[in-house]
């Protein structure tokens, strides 16, 4: 073989194959452990890579099948490469040498690696592959629901099918109720009951719109460049603050502001007398807690914090009510 093929080119496969396997092994702790609300959310939204993640963890039995299948096949071509390598240079020696250098290099730079980035940053990384994925896996529908066929008949025959739904069970006992038992309830209304019960497995952390994304009024910018983003805002409120949105100042209600000043006066000296004081949410609370919160408190519109105080993201009770109505 090693006469057919140049040793470089046999070393420049190996390479790909190994980068192919990190990247099977990546994606499948990605999408394995990212936040099934949050893709949910960011779907609803119309992010279209949110969109496919969806569809692809509705059927996860047929994504890990193909991820497994994928990552056995990249590897087992890649040990035929490395023992023809091998014994071309050391003999049966270097087969056994080779094969615990592949081992170990997998191990390493295929496997634990990328594992553990895939843990830190799921999202990062699940969402593009989405779109590698999902037109694969159903191209090889067919092929995929043979493997899970025989699959399933293996787990039966040693008395263990997984039920996905384990964890579920009480929440879907009450959907059921509502969905079968409450006959005279219109659809919407029981769609609007659907979000309710989720509310509790909701963190505001999973709805809530990033740090980056948040628009806000920088002192530091020229009154200028303020006035503009004042008069061009959809939003009601805006966050006010110096430098960086860590460096709060306060919340600047538009309506109120427009109606008791002359907008084309403007100036940032004026903002400092008419914001209010920003409301501060953890970002675990989850959103039936925080519902009840912003009732409580007569907010609309709070900033979630991590354990450090950190500003991480900004979420209002619009957000939530979506949550619970999604498309009505």
């Amino acid at each position: 073989m090693s006469d057919e093929i140049p040793l470089g080119t046999l070393f420049t496969l190996l390479a790909i194959l190994l980068i192919l396997s990190a990247f099977f092994a990546a994606t499948e702790t990605a999408l394995m452990r990212v936040n099934k609300y949050r893709i949910r959310h960011l779907s609803r939204k119309g992010h279209r890579e949110a969109k496919l993640a969806e569809k692809l963890l509705k059927h996860p039995e047929k994504l890990i099948a193909f991820i497994l299948f994928g990552n056995n096949l990249v590897l087992f071509i890649a040990a035929s490469i490395v023992g023809v390598v091998s014994m071309e240079i050391g003999g049966p020696a270097g087969v056994a040498i080779g094969t615990v250098v592949l081992t170990l290099v997998v191990l390493l730079f295929a496997e634990s690696a990328p594992k553990t980035i895939a843990a830190i940053f799921p999202e990062k990384i699940a969402l593009p592959a989405s779109r590698i994925y999902y037109p694969l896996v159903k191209l090889m529908a067919p092929f995929l629901g043979i493997i899970n066929f025989f699959t399933n008949i293996i787990l039966k025959a040693l008395g263990s099918v997984p039920n996905q739904n384990d964890e579920k069970l009480s929440i879907d006992e009450l959907k059921t109720l509502i969905h079968d038992g409450m006959t005279k309830t219109s659809l919407d209304r029981q769609k609007i009951m659907m979000g309710v019960l989720d509310l509790g497995n909701i963190t505001v952390e999973d709805i809530m719109l990033p740090h980056n994304e948040i628009l806000g009024i920088d002192l530091s910018d020229s009154s200028a460049v303020n006035q503009k983003i004042i008069k061009q805002s959809f939003y009601s409120k805006l966050p006010v603050y110096q430098e960086v949105l860590d460096n709060l100042k306060g919340v600047l209600d538009l309506s109120n502001f427009l109606k008791k000043t002359n907008i084309n006066l403007y100036d940032n000296k004026m903002v400092l007398n008419h914001i209010q004081q920003p409301y501060f949410i953890p970002e675990t609370t989850t959103l039936s807690q925080q519902l009840i919160e912003f009732k409580k408190k007569k907010e609309k519109l709070g900033f979630a914090v991590d354990e450090y105080g950190n500003i991480q993201g900004l979420v209002t009770i619009e957000d939530i009510f979506e949550e619970i109505v999604g498309d009505y």
